[in-house]
Parts: structure tokens; sequence; C-alpha cells
């Protein structure tokens, strides 16, 4: 079976939920990786942003797959001859695992892939932060310090509550080969239990839910590079 060599690939980034493609900077830390080893990558927007009122309005993860699934199929008309590495983080993570079609997709790297599904334990998190209004029942509103207010509709709760992120993630393992980074320092995943996670790759480094300060970066960085020229 023949391998493809990293510029033989072409790298999507999934970003998590409720901000824009690269708030937290990360992938345009990696992308500047990757381009200096003549490897292109893709950024998009999952949600569109409202110029006036900063809002970023979110929906249901069925509807981030939708999203998900047409810039695949652009890469693959753009790039018929590469091979499409998904690089995600957060919830990011387990979006592909909504597609029935994962054609040339031959790896996905997920970064902090968890994410909390208990009704009691989501609002308390939410409805904790300063500014926020959380209403499960209705629309909620996530102000951030850049400005921006992630607006979150009722659908996306009931999706959400409804979601196993350790099935998606342990079915999505069954469709490519799949790679788990979690941060040590992140608080999402004290109750996770990785021993559930079947057939992926499991990589625990010291780092936040975001990887950000310290060299987290540049840890998860080597071992990205590392992921990629692997069988190649």
């Amino acid at each position: 079976m023949k391998t493809s060599t990293p510029k033989e690939k072409i790298i999507l980034f999934s970003h998590g939920f409720g901000i824009r493609k690269d708030n937290l900077g990360l992938f345009d830390f990696l992308a500047e990786k990757l381009t200096s080893l003549e490897i292109t990558s893709r950024q998009f927007d999952y949600y569109d942003y409202n110029t006036e009122t900063k809002e970023v309005v979110t929906f249901p993860f069925s509807v981030h797959a939708d999203k998900l699934k047409v810039q695949l199929d652009l890469l693959k008309t753009e790039f018929p001859e590469k091979d499409i590495v998904i690089i995600a983080q957060s919830q990011g993570g387990v979006i592909p695992a909504f597609l029935s079609d994962l054609t040339k997709v031959t790896q996905v790297i997920a970064i902090s892939p968890y994410f909390l599904t208990d009704r009691e334990e989501v609002f308390a998190r939410y409805a904790a932060r300063p500014g926020n209004e959380t209403n499960l029942e209705g629309t909620s509103y996530r102000p951030h310090k850049d400005g921006t207010i992630t607006v979150i509709p009722k659908e996306y709760w009931n999706e959400r509550f409804r979601t196993n992120p350790v099935a998606l993630l342990n079915r999505l393992a069954e469709k490519v080969k799949l790679t788990l980074f979690f941060g040590k320092q992140d608080s999402l995943i004290k109750n996770l239990d990785q021993k559930l996670l079947l057939q992926s790759m499991i990589i625990n480094i010291d780092a936040n839910h975001d990887f950000t300060g310290d060299n987290s970066r540049e840890t998860l960085w080597d071992w990205v590079k590392t992921l990629l020229f692997a069988n190649s």
C-alpha cells in the first residue's frame, strides 16, 4: 500500500465551539510551522460573524458536520492527488465522526477533543463565567475578552446533552488513524477515563485545554511533525 509523503498531504483545520477559526492562535502557529515544511494547510470558519453586533451564532453538531463536508469536498476537487489530514481542537475533534464519508481523509489529529455533556455540570461551568447569560431552554450569550459574543441556541444544547464524545471518538477511530492530544492541566478531562478510548493513539502533554503557556505548543508541534512524517 502506497503511503503519502508530508508534501502529498493537505491539512484542514477544524476549530472548536463558539469561536472563529483561530481565536486561540493555535492554528496560525501550526500553519506557520507547516508552511516552513512546504505543507499546505487550510482554515475555515464554521460560523458567520456579525461585524456590527460582534456576534458569533452557533448551531448543533450536525450542522457543523455539513459545513465540514463542504470543505472536504472542496479540497478533494482542488487537490485530487493529495491525502487530507484533519487537525482539530476541542469540539472540532468530534465533528468528523458525524460524517459517513471520509474518503481521502487518512488521519485525524485531535487536540483536547473532550467536552462536558452533563446538564448540571455544563450549566454550573457556563453560569459561573462573568457576563454569561446561560439559558439551556432558550438562547445563551457568552461574551469574550476580545468583545465578541458567542450566541448559543437551545438546539445546540439539546444535541450536546445527547452526545457521547467518547463514543464519537471511538467511531472515528474505526474509520481513520486517530491521535488524541490531552493537556494534563485541562480541567475538562478530570472525569474522562482514557481507557474507554479505543484504537486511538493517546498523548498527554503538560498543557491546558487551549495549549497556551510554557512550551506546550512547541511540544505539540514536535509530535504533529512526527505523525505527519510517520510511514512516509
